[in-house]
């Protein structure tokens, strides 16, 4: 016999309050990467401004797609996490990410080499100290609803 609740608190804190703090810090993190695509910056800091050779590379945030994906998205949840998977795929089937860790060999890359020199890496997903206190405060709130 539970006397003061803990098994039910605890079954509802497992059943509600944790999947619905993953999906709202997430909705949270959404809206401030939707900022920083919107403001072309980073935590306030601008984001560095891109140089095209020949060919640009395959930065799917000019046609969208990554701030699509990134903003729309909804997560997988398993057990006590949540996932948001972003990787748009460009018309050449490469994604995202997979540009991103390519090392490039500097400035001189060349066309057709599958090398666009230095790779920008451009920060859309931020986590400000205005983000965590609302998701600091989006869990208190889920716990108050627990222990009411």
């Amino acid at each position: 016999m539970d006397r003061f609740g803990f098994n039910k608190a605890l079954n509802e804190i497992k059943s509600q309050a944790t999947p619905n703090f993953l999906l709202g810090a997430i909705k949270l993190e959404q809206e401030e990467m939707k900022e920083n695509f919107e403001s072309e910056s980073a935590n306030g800091d601008p984001w560095k401004e891109l140089v095209y050779r020949d060919v640009p590379p395959p930065i799917l945030d000019l046609e969208g797609e990554l701030k699509s994906e990134a903003i729309e998205n909804l997560p997988k949840i398993e057990g006590n996490k949540a996932v948001l998977i972003i990787d748009p795929i460009d018309s050449r089937g490469k994604g995202y990410a997979e540009f991103h860790q390519q090392d490039g060999s500097g400035e001189t890359a060349t066309k057709g080499t599958g090398d666009y020199g230095k790779n920008v890496k451009r920060e859309f997903m931020t986590q400000s100290p205005e983000l965590d206190e609302k998701q600091k405060n989006l869990l208190i709130n889920e716990l108050n609803k627990v222990f009411k």
